[in-house]
């Protein structure tokens, strides 16, 4: 907040608010920035990264060894019934 409450130009100042509050909805600090190409140079957002201690940081949505997401446990079975509403048939 400090660093947002001191920048002098409106875009800068509306970069870091998104970069805060992309952090604070659990994405690395080089993941934020890089949605900010306009203000934060793809180097930078590369040096960010380099600098991250775990790959668990980058990935967005980590997954566990048997490739499950780990909130929700997808991907799961889908119902037949459901495959047929949407007309789709598996070979």
């Amino acid at each position: 907040m400090i660093l947002e409450d001191q920048a002098t130009k409106p875009a800068l100042r509306k970069a870091i608010a998104e970069v805060r509050a992309d952090i604070e909805g659990g994405s690395s600090l080089s993941g934020a920035m890089a949605k900010q190409e306009k203000v934060f140079p793809p180097l930078m957002c590369a040096m960010i990264l380099a600098g991250e201690t775990s790959i668990r940081d980058v990935i967005p949505f980590p997954k566990t060894a048997r490739g499950t997401d780990l909130m929700c446990e997808a991907p799961s079975p889908v119902p037949e019934k459901n495959l047929r509403e949407l007309g789709i048939k598996l070979r």
